[in-house]
């Protein structure tokens, strides 16, 4: 039987409301959610040249509990250790390389996940996080006025709290997907070890997209 684009779209919208929208049948919802984050793509705070963004896979591992009908305490370590391409390709004078940027990062944190309708399948959620980490930056840069080039070697101590906004989405029986986007502010304890120096300063992080896959049980 041939179905005309009339019978098409209908037929695409009633299957988009099945899977988006379906009613369940009454079940105890599992009440844990172990989860890791796919991708992220961040600020980072450490390197020499400003604005530069940096993706990372599979760095995290987050363990949630539902402490309420729609909220979830949740606790978490992110680990991280990649090569950055540190350049202000637009700057003069600058000075440019690779950095190898380590970091350790234990979190605490809320979230509320929105059930706008019984049962959804997609859901919006909003949350906070504070956050300790502890990182490390380091490189042989070439560049700078005059062309000398600057050796790194500094270490952060990092106290911080976020704000994230998303949307989950749970594609199969208690299989999440989470898409994230994040502000955290952060009081920073820098030690240059080459300069025997040390300082302190606020920042201000944006994560634009964080992509994580939980299994609840």
């Amino acid at each position: 039987m041939k179905l005309n684009n009339n019978m098409n779209k209908h037929l695409i919208i009633t299957i988009a409301g099945i899977l988006i929208f379906h009613v369940c049948p009454a079940q105890d919802k599992p009440m844990n959610r172990l989860s890791t984050s796919l991708f992220t793509y961040e600020s980072i705070d450490e390197t020499i040249n400003d604005g530069i963004y940096s993706t990372t896979y599979f760095s995290g591992l987050y363990y949630q509990r539902v402490i309420s009908k729609s909220w979830q305490g949740a606790i978490g370590i992110n680990l991280e250790n990649k090569l950055i391409d540190d350049n202000c390709k637009n700057c003069a004078d600058n000075f440019y390389g690779m950095g190898n940027f380590k970091e350790t990062e234990l979190l605490l944190g809320i979230r509320n996940e929105i059930e706008l309708k019984s049962c959804t399948k997609i859901k919006p959620l909003l949350g906070v996080d504070v956050s300790y980490a502890s990182s490390t930056y380091s490189g042989d840069f070439s560049g700078g006025f005059g062309g000398q080039g600057y050796t790194f070697d500094n270490s952060y101590d990092k106290l911080g709290v976020a704000g994230d906004a998303g949307i989950s989405f749970e594609p199969f029986h208690n299989l999440v997907l989470t898409a994230l986007t994040s502000l955290k502010f952060s009081r920073i304890f820098e030690e240059r070890k080459l300069e025997d120096l040390k300082t302190e300063y606020s920042s201000l992080k944006w994560t634009p997209v964080e992509i994580l896959i939980g299994v609840r049980f």
